[in-house]
């Protein structure tokens, strides 16, 4: 591992990723130039929980993202119009692979990315993308389009799972790899505790623990002189939080899970 590992950007993760000064890649979904286009690197994983399933945990309820329309909107229904047209396959097209004859070509009914914009996307360069085009790329360029579009099946609508991939050389070991490492899921009711932070009675204790910087102890304690000194750290954030309400949180939680128990998730 190397001795950064913690520490370094993104910019410097890319660099030892590829001049193999490193011997693990983690986030390794960040550096598919890297893993998808060598036999340079294995892939560790699915790995085993404690319990000894490679299932990964879901609660089918997530934040990623959604839309709200401003209850001061002047014509919402103008608003509602734009999202019918998203979920058309012209209005996808358009999101996912930008204006025809400029950055796609239609063959055989489907489109096809320019070699340009293909370069680019195989490259990894959204920043080109996003300046140059400004569509979505299957979240390789512009991902306010992911937040956008419902009704999604780019496999029907447009032979591929995400734009060029039925051309891109850097996805082909990546079709190769999910076959060999499939993705199951489990699914688990409720939400999980940190979830009931967001709740009107929690406001408080929400703002209080948002003052506190967990990573940043993290490191501190991991980068300590001594074990003594790890001990130290981690104690005085132990008291910050109990300051902040952490009682008053998990009795909040503890009343949610006995009045519902499947509505807090405890999964570990």
């Amino acid at each position: 591992m190397n001795p950064e590992f913690f520490t370094m950007d993104s910019t410097r993760a890319g660099e030892v990723s590829k001049n193999h000064n490193s011997a693990i890649i983690a986030d390794c979904h960040n550096y598919v130039d890297v893993i998808y286009e060598t036999n340079d690197w294995i892939p560790v994983g699915p790995l085993n929980d404690i319990s000894g399933s490679q299932a990964s945990v879901t609660n089918g309820k997530g934040g990623y993202g959604c839309w709200a329309i401003s209850a001061e909107a002047k014509n919402p229904e103008e608003i509602f119009k734009l999202f019918d047209y998203l979920v058309t396959e012209e209005g996808q097209l358009l999101c996912e692979y930008g204006v025809e004859g400029l950055s796609y070509n239609m063959v055989d009914g489907k489109p096809v990315l320019t070699p340009e914009v293909q370069k680019h996307l195989d490259d990894g360069d959204n920043s080109w993308l996003i300046n140059n085009v400004g569509a979505g790329f299957g979240g390789a360029g512009c991902v306010f389009f992911d937040f956008m579009m419902t009704d999604v099946d780019p496999e029907v609508r447009f032979g591929e799972s995400r734009p060029g991939a039925g051309t891109a050389t850097v996805y082909e070991n990546a079709v190769k790899l999910a076959n060999e490492y499939p993705v199951t899921r489990r699914l688990i009711k409720g939400l999980k505790a940190s979830a009931f932070l967001n709740a009107s009675e929690m406001a408080d204790v929400k703002a209080q623990m948002s003052t506190l910087n967990y990573k940043e102890t993290l490191v501190q304690a991991a980068y300590a002189d001594s074990e003594k000194e790890a001990h130290k750290i981690l104690d005085s954030f132990k008291k910050q939080i109990e300051s902040a309400g952490l009682v008053q949180f998990e009795n909040y939680v503890q009343n949610v899970y006995d009045a519902d128990h499947d509505a807090v998730q405890f999964y570990k």
